[in-house]
């Protein structure tokens, strides 16, 4: 009998052993709290790096909308720039036209007046006073030279309407010459603006 039950205690004390080593192996699976707490960090430092890279791709975003706003203001300044210099072209020339037409107003203009000038001293204007005293007495012929001289004074009077004419057509001349520098200069610095602008532009887009 104490044969038998020694050997009943060694099989129990076997049986628990082999029992226990199970609850053993699985407690040692569990995370420790060092562990927890690493992890843990690990994943706030994860979700920080993803915010950071987030906030990246946003101001990227905003750097590259702002870039594009840039470039389309600068581009509608070298649309109106561009409007204005083909506008001051187109005056610049018309202006031009109109110089050089009443230079070559005024130039005939001081023809005719040289003509008309040799056409009066061929007439011999200062010896028709003369002519008409002496001849005073000869109806016919003072008739003659009264004719003479109401032809001599509408030469004169013609005379000085186209002299006035050729100073005013002068002056009008020089005038739209001066406004054709003024444009001129004008159209130099709207060329100079759509330069910059289109250099704005194109420096924003890249």
């Amino acid at each position: 009998m104490r044969a038998l039950a020694g050997s009943l205690v060694i099989a129990l004390a076997a049986t628990a052993g082999v029992v226990a080593n199970p609850i053993a192996a699985t407690a040692a699976d569990y995370p420790t709290w060092d562990e927890v707490q690493k992890a843990k960090a690990n994943t706030q430092a994860a979700a920080q790096a993803v915010d950071e890279i987030v906030g990246l791709i946003a101001d990227l975003e905003a750097n590259v909308e702002a870039a594009r706003a840039e470039a389309e203001r600068r581009t509608d300044e070298l649309i109106v720039a561009q409007q204005e210099y083909d506008d001051a072209v187109r005056r610049a020339d018309e202006i031009q036209a109109q110089a050089d037409e009443a230079k070559a107003e005024a130039e005939e203009a001081e023809r005719n007046a040289g003509q008309l000038a040799a056409q009066l001293y061929r007439t011999g204007g200062s010896d028709l006073g003369m002519n008409l005293m002496f001849d005073a007495g000869d109806a016919a012929r003072t008739d003659e030279l009264l004719a003479k001289l109401g032809s001599m004074e509408k030469l004169v009077e013609r005379t000085a309407g186209i002299y006035e004419q050729a100073e005013e057509a002068g002056n009008t001349a020089q005038s739209l010459a001066d406004q054709a520098e003024v444009a001129r200069a004008e159209r130099e610095k709207l060329r100079v603006a759509a330069e910059q602008a289109l250099a704005a532009a194109q420096a924003a887009q890249a």
